[in-house]
């Protein structure tokens, strides 16, 4: 039979092991959560980009469209060809269309994402600086700049 002490020591283990593992839990919930919703903003933007750039959404009407679909590279723009001409292919299996575009709107998606790149590094690049001008003791050594402005 084990003491008092021993048995409060063994209750306070368990509920640390409990709580350990609850958080573990939801951490990982968050985690796939998050991802997951990540995952599907980062498919809509790239949608409204191909629709930005002229692409058009077929739905897979068929069953051998269907099966064409689930074989086709998840969450990539793909090269096919068809009636031998090159196509460029963009799969959304789980709304069962595909957005197909030729050579010139699949340059314009290269250029509506290259933009939305710059904007996005240009963004990171303004908060970083925003972040380093805000540490303390962080002053501009040449004067007022203000007077030419």
């Amino acid at each position: 039979m084990k003491t008092k002490p021993e048995r409060l020591e063994f209750v306070a283990r368990a509920l640390a092991t409990g709580i350990a593992l609850s958080l573990l839990t939801a951490s990982w919930l968050i985690a796939t959560g998050c991802s997951t919703t990540n995952g599907r903003q980062e498919t809509q933007l790239t949608e409204s980009r191909l629709i930005a750039a002229g692409f058009i959404t077929l739905t897979a009407s068929t069953p051998g469209q269907q099966q064409m679909l689930k074989t086709l590279p998840p969450d990539r723009i793909s090269a096919v060809r068809r009636t031998g001409k090159v196509y460029f292919v963009y799969p959304d299996p789980s709304r069962n269309i595909i957005y197909v575009g030729n050579n010139a709107q699949y340059l314009a998606y290269e250029q509506v994402a290259q933009h939305s790149r710059e904007q996005a590094l240009v963004k990171e690049d303004m908060e970083a600086i925003n972040r380093g001008a805000t540490d303390v003791g962080w002053e501009v050594p040449w004067g007022d700049w203000n007077a030419g402005m």
